[in-house]
């Protein structure tokens, strides 16, 4: 297998990350507190089912071609091993909800919710990109796929942030902190990739 080969099936598991991190900030919350959006999550859990079940599959095909401790292991096994550097990138956008200095519990989440979704259309469109360039020859299959996503998180987005915050998703991106982060964690998403192939690769692979 070729080293683009290899980056373009981490580059699926690391979009599959992105997905999937999208719930985490919700899941302590009250019932409640999640009233305003959880029609939302909904959603965004049946847009992305699609979606999310291909990477997977796509995540199997390397088969056991990695190690930790001398162990073969599946590639699944490799992106589960990089989840403490995507709870990271999870505290950095929780960061910016931080930084408003909002008080009150529900108005938090909504503010969350606008913040991820918009990161996950971001991240997506990066991912996109990524893939396309590692694997040029199924882009139109692939672009089926993601565009719909794409475009759902498009709307989504501006709608959340008109309804939660009294402004477009454009205007939420004049937030220099939002912008910043978002653009942080797509170099570092790029970095995962080739720190992940440098690590659990039994043999480095050929161009």
């Amino acid at each position: 297998m070729t080293e683009k080969e290899y980056k373009y099936y981490f580059g699926c598991g690391f979009a599959w990350w992105t997905l999937h991190i999208f719930y985490r900030p919700f899941e302590a919350a009250e019932f409640q507190e999640l009233a305003t959006v959880q029609d939302g999550i909904d959603d965004f859990e049946e847009q992305a089912e699609n979606l999310g079940a291909w990477l997977l599959d796509e995540v199997a095909k390397p088969g056991l071609a990695f190690e930790i401790d001398s162990k073969k292991i599946s590639m699944f096994n490799v992106i589960m091993e990089s989840e403490p550097r995507v709870k990271t990138w999870m505290h950095q956008l929780l960061n910016v909800m931080k930084a408003q200095s909002i008080e009150d519990r529900t108005k938090q989440f909504e503010y969350i919710y606008c913040i991820f979704i918009g990161w996950v259309l971001y991240m997506i469109m990066i991912a996109q990109k990524f893939l396309n360039s590692q694997q040029p020859e199924q882009e139109a299959e692939r672009n089926e796929l993601l565009l719909p996503f794409t475009n759902w998180l498009l709307r989504e987005w501006d709608l959340a942030c008109r309804k939660f915050l009294n402004m477009s998703a454009e205007e939420m991106m004049k937030n220099e902190a939002a912008r910043q982060t978002y653009e942080t964690i797509a170099i570092d998403w790029h970095k995962a990739i080739d720190d992940a192939m440098n690590k659990y690769l039994k043999t480095r692979p050929h161009e």
